[in-house]
């Protein structure tokens, strides 16, 4: 704190009176450092990472953690603890393989990797070693996507057969036969199949993975407002397995009819089978001993060409649909005669199937309320290629349980468009700094007079490109506080080609820059920018612009500092910076090597005590929220006591950073 006096610093790694010094004079009576302190007690590392689905096609969206943050609720990809921070993300590229930089906290060994995107293994686990991580799925502890390393079983299947259920739908097989137990299609991948997509099927995998998401709740704009409708005479369909990860047998059939003449129900439609089982393959993701489903019927890129029967079903086939035609899809949950019974079998209030279908209202209204559980979207560039997803049973409206690529010729355009190219993803890592404001002369050591939460979030493309950067700071007060103090950073390295924005609690500000945009200053009062409030926000933006060329692991980062008023020099300033970073061109250095400091600027030792004292006058944590800074945050438990006394593993870490690496992640030794 701002004491206006010296204190007793005690602890079980030193006895240390304030009133002393860690500099003696030399011959010339000026003070020289004597043997500083030289660790950073830096809190992050950047390690170099290979991670790889090699079961995956197309692009995979992941998250790293530093625990694991799924939980199983009996669903296909269990839940996501957002509570839980994550530590980093990238994409893969298109053959599912991530190379690049990291940035994890000092203490992250044991990561969890998490796919936001059905195409991939939902959890992967890795240890970082040596400052490397590699991670695959096929790895032994990733075989079965374990949620920890010892998870390996192969798994348990969970299944009836009834070789009359799927007959019970009363679907017409005109398209071919199928087997009767594992529901595998004769006619899949047919020689006679004459409309093949020349889009690569990992570009139709990125597309489909452009909007859908695991985790979110699919966008109404895409949700199907109306069946396909074809636009030329002699339209030829073929429909192709993309994606998917749904636990149940379920098969899928289309049904048409002429614009404006919508049957009133599903029971009023004739269907044709596509695939009596759509069974890709499932295994839960987070059990010691997982559900398998089986049997598998499709593999990813099995394709089937539609066929025309004539409005009443009674023509001989063609591949050929007239003009004027609407076309529907349909999935009744868990419907093939082999059928998984893992977390029971789902029919609707009424004893009957559950049927998710593309027409609006032919649906069963599951637990959300939705009557459409279909989505048809098409990317600019592949116009001939229309996604279509569906969501089955549990409506958690991510609609990916089964995905597929619709191929037509003349193209159907009564879809919405994406610009999969466009993609973005996001990623917040969080941070806690907190500064001692009475250097050059030891304080108390509560490192209380300065306290911020930092957030940075970068926004990037499916390229790996960082669009965008933010760099926010909540600041809290501590009204015991007496010295006037501000707060900002320094970037190490200066964006180039970006505009910059400020923001205070989400009113544009001016910024307020030096050096060429180096230094950017929030505030020159942190006490009076939050007033009465319980905090304050600034958040500085740098915006690259969708044609930036900074790689997703080529993070900016900063040299955060507090600061005042130069006692000494009115052309200056004093400066706080977290050990071992260089100040501003503003710093007034004749601070340097007086009371206990012992900098040697000209060897870059910057604000370091001596190697006898083991606390630094500043610090940044990263990964800690303000749920683990809570005492240190809470005044009347913080105020003039060492930190070492509210967090008990400090003490060790301080002497030596390479242990108790997570000390701020427990505030008791129990």
């Amino acid at each position: 704190m701002s004491k206006l006096k010296n204190v007793v610093l005690t602890g079980a790694m030193f006895l240390f009176i304030a009133a002393g010094t860690s500099c003696v004079k030399n011959n010339s009576g000026k003070d020289t450092p004597e043997n500083p302190n030289t660790q950073t007690y830096a809190t992050s590392q950047t390690v170099t990472a290979s991670i790889t689905y090699k079961s995956s096609k197309g692009k995979v969206l992941f998250y790293v953690y530093d625990q694991n943050p799924i939980t199983d609720n009996g669903s296909n990809f269990g839940t996501l603890d957002t509570s839980i921070p994550a530590l980093d993300a990238a994409f893969t590229d298109d053959n599912g393989s991530y190379s690049g930089k990291l940035h994890l906290p000092a203490y992250a060994s044991t990561v969890y990797i998490v796919a936001n995107t059905a195409n991939a293994t939902r959890l992967l686990v890795g240890t970082v070693s040596n400052g490397t991580l590699t991670v695959s799925d096929n790895d032994a502890t990733n075989a079965s996507a374990s949620a920890t390393k010892a998870n390996t079983k192969a798994g348990r299947t969970s299944t009836k057969t009834d070789l009359t259920r799927f007959a019970k739908l009363g679907w017409h097989d005109n398209l071919g036969t199928y087997n009767s137990t594992t529901g595998i299609a004769s006619y899949t991948n047919a020689s006679s199949i004459t409309l093949v997509s020349s889009t690569v099927q990992d570009k139709l995998i990125d597309v489909a993975n452009s909007v859908f998401s695991i985790n979110k709740k699919l966008s109404n704009i895409y949700r199907t407002q109306e069946d396909l409708l074809t636009g030329g005479d002699n339209t030829e369909l073929t429909l192709m397995v993309i994606m998917g990860n749904t636990c149940w047998n379920n098969p899928v059939g289309y049904y048409y009819y002429e614009d404006g003449k919508q049957p009133a129900s599903i029971a009023d439609c004739r269907i044709y089978t596509i695939f009596p089982n759509t069974q890709i393959t499932w295994k839960q993701s987070t059990n010691n001993n997982p559900y398998v489903s089986s049997p598998q019927a499709l593999n990813l890129g099995d394709k089937v060409q539609l066929m025309y029967y004539g409005l009443d079903g009674t023509s001989a086939g063609t591949k050929y649909f007239p003009k004027g035609i609407r076309i529907g899809f349909v999935l009744p949950t868990n419907m093939w005669n082999t059928y998984f019974t893992g977390f029971n079998d789902y029919y609707d209030n009424k004893g009957k199937p559950f049927f998710a279908c593309s027409t609006p209202g032919f649906s069963t209204k599951g637990k959300s309320g939705i009557d459409v559980h279909t989505a048809y979207f098409r990317d600019e560039s592949y116009p001939n290629d229309i996604i279509i997803g569906f969501e089955d049973f549990l409506d958690d409206e991510n609609f990916e349980d089964v995905v597929f690529a619709l191929t037509s010729n003349p193209a159907i355009t009564n879809v919405p468009t994406v610009n999969g190219s466009g993609t973005i993803a996001t990623m917040s890592r969080y941070g806690f700094y907190a500064f001692e404001d009475l250097w050059p002369k030891t304080g108390d050591f509560d490192m209380n007079d300065v306290m911020s939460e930092y957030v940075y979030t970068k926004t990037f493309n499916y390229s790996n490109k960082i669009t965008k950067e933010q760099f926010s700071f909540t600041l809290y007060p501590n009204s015991k506080t007496t010295l006037k103090n501000g707060i900002g950073f320094m970037f190490n390295t200066v964006p180039s080609g970006a505009t910059i924005s400020v923001t205070k609690d989400g009113a544009a500000v001016t910024a307020n820059t030096e050096e060429s945009g180096k230094v950017v200053l929030l505030t020159d009062n942190v006490a009076s920018s939050i007033g009465s409030a319980a905090s304050t926000t600034y958040v500085v933006t740098v915006d690259y612009g969708s044609g930036s060329t900074k790689t997703v692991g080529d993070e900016t980062s900063i040299n955060t500092f507090i600061y005042r008023a130069s006692a000494n020099d009115a052309s200056k300033r004093w400066e706080l910076h977290t050990p071992m970073n260089a100040p501003t061109s503003l710093m007034d250095y004749s601070y340097f090597g007086t009371q206990q400091d012992c900098s040697v600027p000209g060897s870059g030792i910057y604000y370091v005590l001596g190697s006898a004292i083991h606390y630094p006058f500043a610090f940044y944590l990263e990964n800690a929220t303000v749920a683990d800074m809570a005492n240190l945050l809470d005044i009347s438990k913080s105020e003039t006591k060492q930190i070492s006394l509210l967090f008990p593993y400090f003490s060790a870490w301080a002497k030596d950073n390479s242990v108790h690496k997570d000390w701020y992640k427990t505030t008791s030794s129990n």
